[in-house]
């Protein structure tokens, strides 16, 4: 009978990183999934859109919106 215990096997590149993850996946407590984020000042891709549609129509618009 064989009791000799394997050590496992590590994936290459995990080394001796702190996993920031649960066993089941999830994130730990206080553990941000994309710490970069969105870069301050960036705007979203609709509101830039309506903007470009609007620009030098909202006076027009305002105008037709008070009658």
């Amino acid at each position: 009978m064989d009791t000799t215990i394997e050590k496992p096997v590590s994936r290459p590149g995990t080394g001796a990183r702190r996993s920031k993850r649960r066993a089941n996946g999830q994130f730990l407590p206080g553990t941000v999934g994309n710490p970069t984020g969105r870069p301050l000042g960036s705007r979203n891709r609709a509101s830039l859109l309506m903007e470009a549609v609007l620009d030098g129509r909202a006076r027009a618009l305002t105008e037709e919106a008070r009658l």
